[in-house]
């Protein structure tokens, strides 16, 4: 296998004395080995990375190499060899770190939780569905290993599920999606599974943009166990030697996310839209957000009230979904517009002719976790993505000096009228915003009598007379038009908005709105 054409960093060679025990030949030791070296290097008797998870918990570099030791050494003892499968459903801490390091260096396949779903009935379904032979989990039981407040595995021997497929060792991750692309148009979430490959594909296109180093503070706020959080903010932070600050309310106590920003000076911070939404709207907190040095808002599409906070600020656009890495584009520092998704970078893209974004490269994943076993995809394959875009305006494109693309719907979000006709909302409502200034949100849904509804939010009133030029053929249909205070827009976790929720809002079917204009 030529590793270079795989996309990744070819090791030096691997140090003398490992980290553990155990000299014999393990299972998936033909396979290239990329991290080894690198984690040897990076973290034995270093000072950074730092994590800090509070003011006593300060986790230096070798403090996480010598966790990562033991852990490796309870896991060998047990019988864990490369490919076998481990779930941690723990919260962000030391142990998470150390494990992951050590699932690194034995090329475990990592499959990660997050902590409510590390115990009960719907853990042991996780184990059989993913064939996995052993869990981490915030408290310890008689089939799960836990670990102190320092990161030490607790002793004990956890006996292993047996293992009735064939391990794994090309995937080092498995990553739960809610399901954005392919079968997750029908809103099943999967388990997706990253390579070595995957990984280091994104890491060596996104690193030298976000250009971490020795003097950057990161103020940690997303997910670990989330392909955002992990491989776009986390991984970055580490291998580039920088000091890495985990908020504990990961992001959603605004007071709290200002004080450790405070207290830390930190220099970067990536969040998805709601997280800066919620900053932009106090005093404080749009200080900070113009204060970073850099970050990536990624998850959702940007609404256009925070668009224009964040072209004060040295923050960039971040697009990509769990099965591409998650690293599609990239904007540059303080470039937005609404709905903005950044420039392409590190692989192919392109548009299909019903608007639908497609991408190829190094980065798509592996494959998918269903039927249990891994059900891997062919590499070079154009991978559809679900999401309605369209290039940047080229007058936009002129006067910021960088191409782009621009999110315009889902493909999913088809209107199914009384009378059959399918409409894509999403390219509809990407007429609106272009056709009439100051729109901050709108939708287009179906009405209860199956006809066509509009709400949205905007500076100034256009005339019904206009919406209804401007949608054309459709405008038969156009039963409602709500104007709608900023307020009243039912988002998702990641500040998208919630079509259901709303749809069902706008049709009576939940309790009405109280912020109607």
């Amino acid at each position: 296998m030529d590793v270079h054409a795989a996309g990744y960093p070819v090791p030096s060679p691997e140090p003398a004395t490992p980290p553990a025990s155990g000299t014999a030949q393990r299972e998936g030791d033909a396979l290239p080995h990329v991290w080894r070296a690198l984690l040897y290097e990076r973290f034995r008797e270093q000072s950074r990375p730092l994590v800090a998870f509070d003011s006593e918990t300060i986790m230096p570099a070798a403090s996480l190499w010598t966790g990562a030791r033991a852990w490796i050494d309870v896991f060998r003892s047990a019988g864990l060899t490369a490919g076998d499968r481990l779930i941690v459903a723990l919260p962000p801490s030391p142990a998470f770190l150390q494990i992951l390091l050590a699932a690194l260096w034995d090329r475990l396949t990592l499959a990660l939780l997050p902590p409510r779903d590390g115990s009960g009935v719907g853990l042991s379904s996780i184990m059989d569905a993913l064939d996995a032979c052993a869990v981490v989990t915030p408290e310890a039981s008689e089939a799960c290993w836990t670990a102190s407040p320092a990161g030490n595995p607790i002793k004990g021997a956890r006996p292993l599920r047996p293992s009735t497929g064939p391990r794994t060792p090309d995937a080092r991750l498995l990553l739960r999606t809610s399901g954005t692309t392919g079968a997750g148009y029908r809103g099943r979430g999967r388990w997706i599974a990253l390579s070595d490959p995957n990984i280091w594909a994104v890491l060596q296109s996104h690193r030298p943009k976000l250009a971490h180093g020795p003097t950057t503070r990161v103020l940690s706020v997303l997910p670990w166990h989330h392909a955002f959080g992990l491989i776009i903010d986390l991984l970055p932070a580490l291998l580039d030697g920088a000091t890495v600050v985990r908020d504990p309310a990961g992001g959603r106590d605004t007071a709290s996310l200002l004080q450790y920003g405070r207290q830390w000076s930190v220099t970067h911070c990536a969040m998805v839209p709601l997280t800066a939404t919620r900053l932009a709207a106090d005093a404080g907190g749009r200080t900070f957000l113009q204060g970073l040095a850099g970050g990536v808002i990624g998850g959702a599409a940007v609404p256009r009230a925070l668009a224009d906070v964040l072209s004060t600020t040295r923050l960039r656009a971040g697009y990509g979904q769990t099965e591409a890495s998650p690293g599609i584009a990239l904007g540059a520092p303080g470039d937005w517009e609404y709905h903005y998704l950044g420039q392409p970078l590190g692989c192919q893209v392109r548009i299909s002719d019903a608007g639908e974004l497609l991408f190829r490269g190094a980065n798509a994943c592996l494959g998918v976790w269903e039927r249990g076993r891994l059900q891997r995809r062919p590499p070079g394959r154009w991978v559809a993505t679900g999401d309605l875009v369209r290039r940047r305006d080229r007058n936009t494109t002129a006067s910021t000096g960088s191409q782009g693309l621009i999110f315009c719907g889902r493909v999913n979000d088809v209107l199914k009228l009384a009378n059959g006709r399918a409409v894509t909302a999403g390219h509809w409502e990407d007429r609106l915003r272009g056709l009439f200034d100051g729109i901050q949100e709108l939708m287009l849904h179906r009405t209860a009598d199956g006809n066509l509804g509009l709400a949205l939010t905007v500076a100034r009133r256009p005339e019904r007379a206009a919406l209804e030029e401007a949608l054309g053929p459709l405008a038969r249909y156009l039963t409602s038009v709500r104007f709608l205070k900023q307020a009243a827009w039912i988002t998702t976790g990641k500040g998208s908005i919630d079509r259901a929720r709303m749809t069902q809002v706008l049709n009576h079917e939940r309790p009405p709105l109280r912020a109607d204009c």
